[in-house]
């Protein structure tokens, strides 16, 4: 059995890497049941594939640190955050129809670093055993349910059995939403299960959540119609990064109970039928597995408004930042107190020269006062001063815990899985004097004095 399956989110984020030819491995999973033996080379001369980097590691986090639920009032057309979901167009295919260990890549429009386990990736490959694998390794076809937790592995399992891809069925991808509240969608549409199966057995996406690093299962209709071997049959929900004690989160697919230990709960599926505890008929009725990792000091940024694109050097406006605490402990002045930064590209430090921007205390927005967990606060920065520098520039907003770490380094106990925001790009002009016959654009804080003024229109 073999398969490439590998795709790159790429923007400024994620590389490009163009492959004429790959080698496939090739295993003998059940020999009962089919064996494809040995080492082939497949040939697609225009098989481009989009490779994540592996990035920066952060401070340790294990399995046993993600927190999760599950409901039964999923949708597949819609995530957690209000996206609207619709794969039937705009997707980028990965496993194409009729395909057992098969595999194909295109090219996605752009991405985000997500962090798992402490890690930060900014790649992904896919495979119609319903498995999903981080980083630049591409998944092989040799891990299935029966072989869940993998060695030294980063995967992501929504359904990860010996599964195929029926006549109308694909592996594919979207991403949805914008800057910085993206998610990730990977649907296994239309699948087999299990690979032997000659009809549309179930439907499944996984989703990983820009910022927050959460990760969501949402099952569709799920049933099995393929019953082989006994190593065929099972089936593993969860995640792992390698073997071993909280290396691991497992997921039983009728109770929803849950292990993190070094044996894995996994599922056996023994007869046809529909799968008790996932399958469902419509939105609204989609069971949802949601996996979200527990950090004490985490943000997530809401918004932030500049008045405009447009600054003219020194001029001076306020500036809103909306952030969200999403993490376990409340932003207070305790001890050495919490505030949150503000700096244009060449500015030393948050506070720092040129600008020298003040720094806020996490207490002073709107609302006042210490920011709980799960609690969205408003910041205003008043009579920011506008960068010195002509050109293009950029504001950047952080959050403090003094003497211990920002945020967006993820050091102390800050993190893991936070960054800083930037925002889009600000173009610094000088100011202008306009006349009666050279019209100029006013700066937005500016008072204009316009002499030998004769005629007056557009008013």
């Amino acid at each position: 059995m073999r398969k490439i399956y590998l795709a790159n989110f790429g923007t400024s984020f994620f590389g490009l890497t163009n492959l004429f030819t790959a080698f496939k491995p090739t295993f003998q999973k059940d020999s009962s049941a089919k064996s494809k033996n040995g080492l082939s080379r497949l040939a697609f001369p225009f098989l481009i594939l989009f490779a994540f980097a592996l990035s920066q590691k952060t401070i340790a986090q294990t399995a046993n640190l993600y927190t999760f639920s599950t409901v039964g009032t999923g949708s597949l057309a819609a995530d957690i955050i209000g996206n609207v979901i619709d794969m039937t167009t705009g997707t980028t295919q990965l496993v194409g129809a009729s395909q057992d260990d098969a595999s194909s890549a295109t090219a996605p429009a752009k991405g985000f670093n997500f962090t798992f386990m402490s890690t930060v990736y900014t790649q992904f490959s896919a495979s119609s055993n319903g498995g999903i694998r981080l980083g630049a390794t591409i998944m092989t076809n040799n891990i299935y349910g029966n072989t869940f937790p993998f060695a030294a592995a980063p995967i992501i399992a929504p359904y990860l059995q010996d599964l195929g891809t029926s006549s109308t069925g694909k592996v594919h991808y979207k991403l949805i939403g914008a800057y910085p509240n993206r998610t990730l969608v990977i649907e296994f549409l239309n699948m087999k299960i299990n690979y032997n199966s000659s009809t549309v057995d179930g439907t499944f996406q996984a989703r990983l959540y820009e910022q927050t690093n959460i990760i969501e299962f949402v099952y569709g209709g799920m049933k099995v119609n393929g019953l082989t071997s006994a190593n065929s049959r099972i089936a593993a929900i969860g995640f792992s990064n390698t073997t071993g004690v909280n290396n691991e989160f497992s997921v039983n697919q009728s109770t929803y109970a849950t292990t993190t230990s070094a044996a894995p709960i996994t599922n056996t599926n023994s007869a046809t039928g529909n799968i008790a505890g996932l399958n469902s008929a419509a939105n609204g009725s989609r069971r949802v597995f949601t996996f979200k990792p527990t950090v004490a000091y985490k943000s997530q940024f809401i918004s932030m408004s500049t008045g405009s694109a447009a600054w003219c050097v020194g001029e001076q406006r306020n500036v809103t930042v909306t952030v969200k605490n999403i993490g376990t402990a409340s932003w207070t002045n305790a001890g050495s107190g919490m505030n949150i930064g503000l700096k244009w590209d060449e500015d030393v430090d948050y506070g720092g020269a040129p600008t020298n921007i003040p720094r806020i205390s996490v207490q002073a927005g709107i609302p006042a006062g210490a920011v709980a967990p799960g609690a969205t606060v408003t910041y205003t920065f008043p009579s920011v001063p506008g960068s010195q520098i002509v050109g293009i520039n950029h504001l950047t907003f952080d959050v403090v815990r003094e003497g211990d770490c920002w945020f967006g380094g993820n050091g102390g106990t800050c993190g893991p899985g936070n960054s800083a925001y930037t925002s889009p790009a600000i173009t610094i002009t000088n100011p202008v004097t306009p006349t009666a016959t050279t019209p100029q654009i006013f700066c937005a804080s500016a008072n204009p004095t316009v002499t030998n003024l004769t005629t007056l229109t557009g008013i």
